[in-house]
């Protein structure tokens, strides 16, 4: 059974000491202490710390009041649920309403605070002397020197002032001053053709270095090449890329240029109309007809590359494996942008270019047969080919299963492809897992 301790510095009352008591025999009721019909007290009761969540505030003043910190994290001591506080730190025994708080034997000295006096002072009454008109004309005289007097002190040798004042105190001239302040914000005077004054020197040194500075900018400026933008007039990628049929077989192993001429011809009235593809979440619901004064060329945000240099970005990453960072530095775009463009020209080239996948008739493959097959294989009408292509790993544990190759050691998607003696297509099953 726990033993419950006093939480108090150097005291040692704890249950195990009142179990010991229980033990003993008394000898007023000759029964043990505490059972049956001997109702002697015990030497010192527990208590436990008031609740948390009902009393925090008698809580944290038990906490504070014990004075101790925790050995193992340097911090304030909490307690815990065999803390208790016994009744030999009370001074009436136990919590009461006058004295809820443990104050005795702490094991340093409490400090109890006096409360304060509360001093009434009467308020203090000063009489006020009428003043006379006299005293207040002459207290106005004398400003009015004291002020003139620190004009001519504050003045600069070369400054001029002139103030009149006859025996009334009042002023019968206008005043003309130029002062230097130690403020520059302050300076004033009459500036001539060739002045010299201070004020002017430092604007004339201000405006000498703000030229300096314009002259050093406009060098700088003048040094860096200029490349002017003419909206609509910019030479596309492709235009740069495509500028032979080497490169264009390299990039995307097409022939030629006339037939990347031609292919895109095939599919533009498609592209002009094209909607890109944002992931199932920012698919937009067809349930309600847009309806439109006037039909757009093309929905959603404006293109940031013509049709066909998304379509020659495409072609790259078909033929060459390109990664999307390396295409979106190629292209100025994001990657995000590179694997939306990708995703939706995916799709219309399939829906466009499906038809080019057909079975020729067994009469036009025996005409065409070439001269390697007509010996060894007279009647070969296809070739067979499983291929495999690699994916990414997916999230679920059981497409990862049936994507799983243990030849290529990767998820991979497998197609059975068909193809005529001449080299076409003819034939791309559905994709199976690997």
């Amino acid at each position: 059974m726990p033993t419950c301790c006093c939480s108090v510095f150097e005291c040692t009352n704890n249950t195990l000491k009142l179990r010991r008591w229980r033990r003993q025999f008394c000898s007023l009721h000759q029964v043990h202490n505490g059972v049956g019909n001997c109702y002697c007290e015990p030497p010192f009761q527990l208590f436990t710390f008031p609740s948390k969540v009902e009393e925090p505030t008698k809580h944290s003043q038990w906490v504070r009041l014990i004075n101790r910190m925790d050995r193992q994290t340097k911090k304030n001591w909490m307690p815990d649920k065999y803390s208790r506080i016994c009744s030999e730190h009370f001074v009436d025994g136990k919590p009461t309403t006058e004295n809820p708080n443990p104050s005795l034997k702490m094991g340093y000295d409490v400090q109890q605070n006096a409360p304060r006096r509360k001093i009434k002072r009467a308020p203090a009454v000063i009489p006020v002397k009428k003043r006379k008109a006299s005293d207040k004309k002459e207290e106005s005289c004398k400003e009015k020197v004291n002020r003139k007097e620190d004009c001519t002190e504050n003045a600069s040798p070369g400054s001029d002032i002139a103030i009149d004042i006859d025996n009334s105190g009042q002023n019968t001239k206008p005043v003309h001053v130029n002062v230097h302040d130690e403020h520059s914000y302050s300076f004033k005077c009459n500036c001539n053709q060739n002045c010299m004054c201070k004020g002017c020197e430092e604007k004339s040194l201000t405006i000498k270095l703000l030229l300096d500075k314009i002259d050093d900018l406009q060098t700088k400026l003048d040094a860096k090449p200029t490349v002017k933008f003419v909206k609509g007039k910019q030479k596309s990628i492709s235009k740069q890329l495509l500028t032979s049929d080497k490169k264009v077989k390299f990039y995307t192993d097409l022939p030629s240029i006339a037939v990347v001429d031609l292919l895109y011809d095939f599919i533009e009235p498609k592209v002009d109309r094209m909607q890109y593809w944002y992931g199932k979440k920012h698919v937009v619901s067809t349930k309600v007809p847009r309806r439109f004064l006037r039909s757009p060329k093309k929905f959603g945000p404006q293109r940031k590359l013509c049709g066909k240099d998304e379509m020659l970005l495409v072609l790259m990453k078909l033929r060459l494996g390109l990664l999307n960072g390396d295409l979106s530095d190629r292209f100025q775009i994001s990657v995000n942008h590179v694997s939306r463009i990708f995703n939706t020209w995916i799709k219309v080239l399939s829906s466009e270019l499906k038809l080019l996948i057909s079975y020729p008739p067994k009469e036009h493959v025996l005409a065409n047969l070439p001269r390697c097959f007509q010996r060894h294989f007279p009647r070969l009408m296809s070739i067979l080919d499983c291929t495999e292509i690699f994916i990414e790993r997916p999230r679920d544990l059981k497409l990862q299963a049936q994507t799983w190759s243990d030849y290529k050691k990767h998820n991979t998607a497998k197609l059975l492809v068909a193809c005529t003696p001449r080299g076409s297509i003819s034939f791309v099953s559905e994709a199976w897992g690997g």
